[in-house]
């Protein structure tokens, strides 16, 4: 049995319109009038679309619009058939997502984990109290002047050694 697209397709060469001529005249985009003719309907927005799309291309070449919306369902419930006895693809990346998933939750886990035992082992900042504020050190005496040059020391400075004596 031949596909609908197929027989879309060989309609519109019969009549020697191009898909550009179909597109300006029923306002349907020429990428979804090659999409339905290569029979891609999932190129398409959705079902409902599709429907529209295929109702205004069959009556614009004079066919049955309601004999076309059959062959229509009949190939979206093979494609339903399809994929209910062939959905190991489906089965095998709905596993991949659930993968994904399960390891960004023990990521975000273990980061989560790793920054409470940081918080709870990290000292916390406290400043010291004088930090900041320094109060200027007392001195009970004013330190003494240093003499200038030209004055002589009439003792020398004491060390606290025993003195010599400089007598025998």
């Amino acid at each position: 049995m031949e596909s609908l697209g197929a027989i879309l397709k060989a309609e519109r060469e019969s009549r020697n319109l191009t898909l550009k001529k179909v597109s300006e005249s029923t306002k349907i985009r020429e990428h979804l009038l090659k999409a339905i003719e290569d029979d891609q309907y999932e190129l398409l927005a959705s079902p409902v679309y599709a429907k529209g799309f295929l109702e205004a291309y069959a009556r614009y070449l004079g066919l049955d619009p309601k004999e076309v919306l059959v062959h229509y369902q009949r190939h979206l419930e093979g494609v339903a058939l399809s994929k209910r006895t062939g959905g190991e693809g489906r089965k095998n990346s709905t596993k991949k997502r659930v993968r994904l998933r399960r390891f960004l939750i023990l990521a975000m886990v273990l980061i989560l984990a790793a920054l409470a035992f940081y918080l709870s082992v990290k000292p916390s900042y406290r400043p010291l109290p004088s930090f900041g504020r320094r109060e200027p050190s007392i001195n009970p005496s004013p330190s003494k002047p240093s003499p200038s040059p030209d004055q002589k020391e009439e003792h020398p400075p004491r060390t606290g050694l025993p003195e010599k004596s400089e007598n025998p």
